[in-house]
């Protein structure tokens, strides 16, 4: 996280899209040393470019911003980009940039997040005044369909019978298409990351420094870390872990031991594809061969805010783009 001169704090999260042209990663600004509430934030969705700045400046585009606390974006593979509001709202920016529509899902609904298989599959979840909730929408329809008990902070999966759920106090379970089923890991941390690219090839991360190992066949614990673990994913043959200010981690081999592959990138969320993208809290790491890894969009937020009051200040739920 970084600060500007009015005091206030900006971080980012959550990376999503297989390059870095066709990403997007979402930036917070919000007071210091206060409970961080949707009542007291701004939220962008932050969108590099294919252009630099005549110093070398990666370009981007800042969209969306709301008074409020964007949970969860996700590029899908055709170039929409969906963002989660936590106040009940979902907002979807078509491929070819036209803004931003919003869909409210109704009153009394917290959304903590947006995920999907394919353009026209995608799933929202979150929790209701009935409970916690998951809506699929298909073909731009949502049908609501059932939930694991708790809180869900992730959903991966292959196909539309074939989903994963994760979430807090060692939350893991399978969709198969007709009922969720509960996973056993014996743990009550949190689970932080989900990779599920194929379906015997299954890796979860927790708070307490836990990755475990999954297939169809079961789970079980691969290795541990000393220090809380923020995601996983499979990329270039090998699998790779945010391990925040500890750096960005390689599980070597088929070993339980991991390697320190780049200490400066305090990555907290990756995407997977043509590069490895990794978001840290002030900025984001981009490599192409796991060896070298750019840092670009550093302050990208307080660059193009701090000599603005912050949006809470007036107390109206602004949006657009900036």
């Amino acid at each position: 996280m970084h600060f500007d001169d009015r005091g206030t704090v900006y971080s980012f999260d959550a990376v999503t899209g297989g390059r870095l042209e066709g990403s997007a990663f979402l930036a917070y600004r919000y007071e210091p040393d206060t409970r961080v509430t949707p009542w007291r934030m701004e939220s962008w969705v932050v969108l590099p470019s294919d252009n630099t700045s005549l110093t070398g400046e990666r370009l981007i585009s800042l969209e969306l911003g709301i008074h409020g606390y964007l949970t969860r974006v996700w590029r899908a593979p055709g170039g929409s980009v969906f963002a989660s509001d936590f106040d009940g709202r979902l907002y979807v920016r078509d491929p070819l940039g036209r803004g931003w529509r919003a869909t409210n899902l109704g009153p009394d609904v917290q959304l903590h997040g947006v995920w999907g298989v394919s353009d026209d599959r995608y799933y929202v979840w979150g929790r209701g005044a009935w409970g916690p909730f998951i809506w699929a929408a298909v073909d731009g329809q949502f049908q609501q369909m059932p939930a694991p008990p708790g809180y869900i902070t992730t959903l991966r999966g292959t196909s539309p019978d074939l989903l994963y759920a994760a979430g807090r106090r060692g939350l893991l379970a399978k969709w198969d298409g007709e009922r969720w089923t509960k996973i056993e890991l014996h743990v009550l941390r949190d689970l932080t990351g989900l990779s599920a690219g194929e379906p015997n090839d299954l890796w979860a991360t927790t708070e307490s420094g836990k990755l475990f190992e999954g297939t169809q066949h079961g789970w079980a614990l691969r290795a541990q870390f000393d220090g809380p673990l923020f995601d996983v994913v499979r990329w270039a043959g090998d699998v790779w872990v945010a391990a925040g200010r500890r750096g960005l981690l390689k599980l070597r081999g088929k070993t339980n031991m991991f390697e320190s592959r780049a200490p400066d990138v305090a990555a907290i969320s990756l995407s997977p594809g043509a590069d490895l993208l990794a978001v840290g809290e002030d900025s984001l790491a981009v490599s192409r061969d796991g060896v070298e890894f750019q840092i670009v969009c550093r302050h990208a937020l307080r660059s193009h805010r701090q000599g603005r009051p912050p949006r809470w200040a007036s107390g109206a739920r602004a949006r657009g783009h900036q």
